[in-house]
């Protein structure tokens, strides 16, 4: 009876862990997929909401909101400009990123004195490309395209500033990383500033004509969060779709295929 007794509280243990650990296995399993269907309603709401930006340009207040979907799930959305700097991580060499400095609340002005770019970490061997070209919103007149290149100091968060942009205009941004050891940067912040030199506090709280969209999705007892940053109301995006960098003048010859510099 001692044994028979012994081996039916072994059964038992064991009986209750492997119990214990499908129950668990089933409460993974469920709390999964609710989180995937809580995914693809914050997910639903961040697509509506570019939509909305794009198509029908919403202002911040008509962006937040809250909907109840048909499959019981539901999302609440909201929207703000406080957009500190726009971030590249990374920048692969002879990659270009462009950017719009547009005000859509002010007429389509920059409404920037200058471009503030720290680059997290150099070794001092690399260049950092800047072109700009002004655009006028209302007259749709482009000013002449510019690009400087500027030496990278050895050392971390090494700032490069421009003060060439003015609050008059908008503009459109291109930044590259022509030259150096690395393959890439491995952080690259680009923020625009309300004083020349980006001084007495003169680092601004946003970039102008960008949007972040924050989404709340739910389901049952799951949550997710996700989050979208784009260009709201610029139609500097439009225009300038691509950027060519060239130290040659860019001509369709075709009795001179190769032009010298």
């Amino acid at each position: 009876m001692l044994m028979a007794l012994l081996i039916m509280a072994t059964m038992l243990s064991v009986g209750l862990s492997v119990g214990q650990i499908m129950l668990l296995e089933i409460n993974l399993v469920k709390n999964n997929n609710e989180t995937v269907v809580a995914t693809y309603a914050a997910e639903s709401a961040l697509e509506q909401g570019a939509y909305r930006v794009r198509e029908y340009s919403d202002t911040l207040p008509m962006l937040a909101g809250s909907k109840l979907l048909s499959n019981n799930s539901s999302w609440t959305r909201t929207a703000s400009t406080t957009i500190g700097s726009l971030v590249l991580r990374p920048l692969p060499k002879d990659l270009t990123r462009g950017f719009d400095l547009y005000d859509p609340e002010s007429g389509g002005a920059g409404g920037r004195e200058a471009v503030q770019i720290t680059v997290a970490s150099c070794d001092g061997s690399e260049w950092i490309e800047l072109g700009y070209q002004s655009f006028d919103p209302t007259s749709l007149a482009l000013g002449t395209f510019k690009k400087i290149r500027y030496p990278c100091p050895a050392g971390s968060n090494q700032v490069i500033i421009n003060n060439d942009p003015q609050t008059a205009l908008a503009y459109r941004l291109y930044v590259r990383y022509v030259q150096g050891n690395a393959a890439s940067l491995s952080r690259v912040d680009v923020t625009a500033c309300t004083t020349d030199n980006c001084s007495g506090g003169g680092n601004v709280s946003s970039l102008p004509g960008f949007v972040d969209i924050t989404a709340l999705g739910s389901f049952r007892g799951s949550t997710r969060t996700m989050d979208l940053v784009m260009p709201r109301l610029s139609p500097v995006t439009g225009i300038f779709d691509y950027g060519i960098f060239s130290e040659c003048s860019i001509t369709k010859d075709p009795t001179n295929p190769s032009p010298s510099c």
